[in-house]
């Protein structure tokens, strides 16, 4: 824990020679975390547990960025467990990759815990596909360090929803809708 604290310090002051520039060309791929749910959150009042990571896939001559992020949460007090895998096409609106970007994205999750169907403790799995639309933006430093900021918004396309007992105050995706917001995601692009 304290090597993780040390990066994600040693990150915070590289972002002072962070910069709004492009990628270079001969950088194709990426990899990010988000520190923050290891330092904060992790184990967290509820022993809740989140790991949150991307790879990314630089297409320099399209200006766009394929990237695949995952998402996993438990929380051991409340009997729930979600993973999501996405898959999102950002198209930096300057057609180079760095800067803004718009995305369209496919989800799939899933989810699995005590059901609010019951009294009695019932088990419940269960696999939904979304689809969304985000917009964000990427900070490149000459040494490979990025930053990427975003904002996501979806719906799943089943209606078979809010079918888990999750006392806690945790956006889930056992609703609808997908709301996704990314703000201290670090990456490394090589």
């Amino acid at each position: 824990m304290m090597l993780i604290k040390i990066l994600f310090i040693s990150i915070l002051l590289s972002i002072s020679s962070l910069h709004a520039m492009n990628l270079e060309k001969d950088k194709r791929f990426g990899v990010e975390i988000n520190p923050f749910y290891l330092l904060i959150l992790s184990p967290g009042e509820n022993d809740e547990t989140v790991l949150s990571g991307t790879f990314s896939y630089f297409d320099h001559k399209n200006g766009a960025e394929i990237a695949i992020p995952l998402h996993q949460m438990k929380m051991g007090s409340e009997k729930y467990e979600q993973q999501t895998i996405d898959i999102h096409y950002r198209k930096f609106l300057n057609n180079q990759v760095g800067g803004f970007y718009l995305s369209g994205f496919a989800r799939a999750a899933r989810l699995e815990g005590k059901t609010t169907y019951e009294q009695e403790f019932n088990y419940a799995k269960q696999t939904k596909i979304g689809l969304g639309v985000g917009l964000g933006f990427r900070v490149f430093s000459s040494f490979g360090l990025y930053w990427g900021a975003s904002l996501n918004l979806g719906r799943y396309l089943t209606n078979d929803n809010e079918n888990f007992n999750i006392d806690a105050f945790t956006i889930t995706d056992d609703a609808p809708y997908i709301l996704d917001i990314e703000f201290f995601k670090f990456g490394y692009s090589f």
